[in-house]
């Protein structure tokens, strides 16, 4: 009888802990799911992605860091240091 006991217990212990483990994983699914979302689906049209794209071209058609603005109507024609290089030549391949 005392057996039978400590071997019923075991297998709630057991059970517990499978439960435990089951939860965390679906806990940690769901996280990952809404950060997935999160990223995945935001709205390209009004984000700077674009605009990042280009300059990784530009950078890899002039073969330099070092630019002049082309783009922007109060700085035309300025020297400028694209601080984000690596980044944009990632997102344009």
């Amino acid at each position: 009888m005392v057996a039978y006991l400590s071997i019923t217990s075991i297998g709630n212990i057991l059970t517990t802990e499978t439960w435990q483990k089951q939860t965390t994983h679906a806990v940690l699914l769901l996280a990952g799911a809404i950060l997935f979302l999160s990223f995945g689906y935001t709205e390209m049209a009004g984000s700077d992605m674009w605009w990042h794209i280009a300059a990784g071209r530009e950078l890899i058609q002039t073969k330099t860091l070092f630019m002049v603005d082309d783009w922007s109507y109060t700085a035309l024609g300025k020297d400028w240091l694209n601080h984000e290089w690596l980044s944009d030549i990632i997102f344009y391949n």
